[in-house]
Formats: structure tokens, sequence, C-alpha cells
């Protein structure tokens, strides 16, 4: 994770992988941050530029796009969560749609180093994505295919510890129920059919485990007013 002196509430970083090629690769977040406002900004800045109008919800080049705010992982108070972009399925005709989630995984994403994901292509076989600490790996998710929301907590916890954070989709996603949702730990939920598309990618999960934090510009006053609100 960049803690440059530059680099304020960002890691700097947003993770791109293309799960038909198994290509990992990274995008700077700062060519994006001074011009497109927060997590959400930026995400539909990657939608505008990657996802052409003709790709449907469910072709592999559809990105689903996860993308964290300056203000997450810093401490900052009610600023967990984060948004989830794409093509939904479930606009009719399909067409760009967002949703905000909460729980733990947008922080945790920005602790393991990055400030969102990209995720384009669709995997062969059901497929989880592990980052940990700036790196990424896309392992065999064969075991989790099939299960709800919490048998794929259980297992998750079982293989990473108590600490890891996820978002997953169920039966109903992998299925490609148009309405299927992403749920993250904590329950934390997006409508959108993102469910579906990850499923359509045939990605079952993205966990992650970090111990990062973001620089801060001037901490001293960021407690106080943290100790304020």
């Amino acid at each position: 994770m960049s803690n440059s002196s530059e680099i304020f509430g960002w890691c700097g970083k947003i993770l791109k992988v293309d799960l038909s090629t198994c290509g990992i690769s990274e995008l700077q977040t700062m060519d994006y941050a001074d011009r497109f406002l927060g997590g959400r900004g930026i995400a539909a800045k990657i939608y505008w530029d990657e996802v052409k109008p003709d790709i449907s919800a469910f072709d592999p080049e559809n990105r689903l796009i996860l993308m964290s705010g300056p203000l997450g992982a810093v401490g900052a108070q009610g600023a967990s969560r984060f948004e989830v972009v794409g093509k939904s399925p479930m606009t009719l005709p399909e067409g760009f749609c967002y949703g905000s989630l909460g729980g733990y995984f947008g922080p945790y994403l920005k602790k393991a180093g990055f400030d969102g994901i990209v995720i384009s292509g669709a995997a062969e076989n059901p497929c989880l994505l592990f980052i940990y600490n700036g790196q990424a790996k896309i392992l065999d998710a064969a075991d989790l295919w099939g299960r709800n929301f919490s048998e794929v907590q259980q297992l998750l916890k079982k293989r990473y510890g108590d600490d890891v954070r996820f978002v997953t989709t169920g039966i109903a996603g992998e299925n490609r129920c148009r309405a299927a949702t992403l749920m993250t730990d904590q329950d934390g939920a997006a409508t959108g059919g993102f469910g579906a598309v990850l499923g359509s990618k045939n990605l079952k999960a993205i966990a992650v485990l970090g111990t990062g934090k973001p620089a801060i510009a001037r901490q001293e006053a960021f407690n106080q007013l943290n100790r304020q609100t």
C-alpha cells in the first residue's frame, strides 16, 4: 500500500481482474480521484470507459466494479460503505446501475491495499478472488458453489480466520436470477441484480484480509474532528 506524502485517504491502486485470462493488473486511483467524486464517481467513469452500449449484463465483457471512498479505513465514522457498479440485469432495458453496501468489506479492501476492484471476463470453473496486503489470487471455489450466504461465511472463516471480510452471492446468483443480490459480511446487501452478474462470471466470492491503512494529511486535526462527531 502506498503511503506517499502526495496520496491521502486513498491506497493509490485499483485492482483489475480478467477472469477469462486470469490476468491481474492495476489502475492508478489518482488518475481518477482529482476529477471524479468518491468511489461512485470513479466507478462510473471506469464503467463509461470500459462497458460498450451493446454489452449485456451477463456478457463476460460487462464489468463488476467495487469501489470504496477516500474516508474508508481511516477511522471516520459512518464511512464503511462502498459502491458496486455495472450493467444491471434488473433494469428494462438493461443499463447502468449502482448499489451501496455496508459491512466491513469496503474498509478491509483498503486495508488490503486497494481502493477498488474492476472485474471482467468469466472463469471456466467456479472461483474465489482472494486479496491480502497488495496481492490477489484467483482460487478454485468448487467447495463454495451451491452454498448459501451463511455456508460461505462459515467456510471462509474456517479457511482464513474470523477477520476475513467478503462479498458473495447465493444460489439464485449462481443461476442468474435477475433479482439476485450481493451480500457482505454483517448482512450488507445491494440490489440491481449484481449477485447474478457475479454468478455469470463464475465468481462465487471475493475475500479480503489486510493490515494496512491509508495516510491522513492532518492526523491530529482529523482525530479532533472525529471526536466531536
